[in-house]
């Protein structure tokens, strides 16, 4: 049987090895894209962030994308509901939720580099040192879960994303060099001599009016 019916027992096992080679190819894409589309994880990333800033203060919609005040939509517009601080505090959230759109695959995570403008301002001081503890735990896991969880990051569950932080402000300075926000070493002034900029290592705290 097995010499009259050789060509098709060749063929067979040519197809098994291809399949298996193909389910070794299917296994490798599935580790390097996304395993929900964008918008499911902006949401959910979006909501984690609000909790910790927020606690059960504001409620994300995660269907319609509103926020709501408790269960209760605000009727006057969250233009005229939230504080300044609390804008900016919604705003960093949402920016770092955003980070799954700049992704077409889980590899992308690590190729990030963000950005941070002054993200304190008009921020009262509990927002600020929020703020900084966020930027410190803030960890990616390859599989693109973005975390806050200081556990994770030292157990190398996730990795800390590439940051440049930039502020003109010497307490949101001081609270991030105490905490550990960004290591000691790579902290600089950027000030004007004449025509030439200048970026001057920072050793020590920033007083405020001494060295604005």
């Amino acid at each position: 049987f097995a010499i009259s019916n050789w060509a098709n027992i060749d063929a067979l096992i040519e197809l098994r090895r291809d399949a298996k080679n193909k389910q070794l190819e299917l296994a490798e894409l599935e580790k390097s894209s996304p395993s929900t589309d964008a918008r499911v994880r902006v949401a959910d990333t979006f909501e984690l962030l609000l909790k910790e800033f927020f606690a059960n203060k504001y409620n994300f919609d995660k269907e319609t994308f509103v926020l709501k005040r408790g269960e209760h939509e605000m009727l006057r517009g969250t233009h005229r509901t939230l504080s300044d601080g609390e804008k900016t505090a919604i705003a960093f959230c949402y920016f770092i939720a955003c980070l799954h759109r700049k992704v077409t695959s889980n590899n992308d995570y690590r190729k990030l580099f963000l950005v941070f403008d002054d993200p304190v301002t008009s921020m009262s001081y509990d927002f600020v040192f929020s703020i900084a503890q966020t930027l410190k735990n803030l960890g990616i896991s390859d599989n693109g879960e973005i975390s806050i969880n200081p556990s994770k990051i030292a157990n190398n569950q996730c990795f800390r994303p590439e940051l440049l932080i930039l502020t003109h402000s010497s307490y949101f300075f001081n609270i991030s060099r105490t905490n550990k926000v960004v290591k000691e070493n790579a902290t600089f002034s950027l000030s004007v001599d004449g025509t030439t900029h200048k970026l001057t290592p920072l050793s020590s705290y920033v007083a405020p009016f001494e060295q604005q």
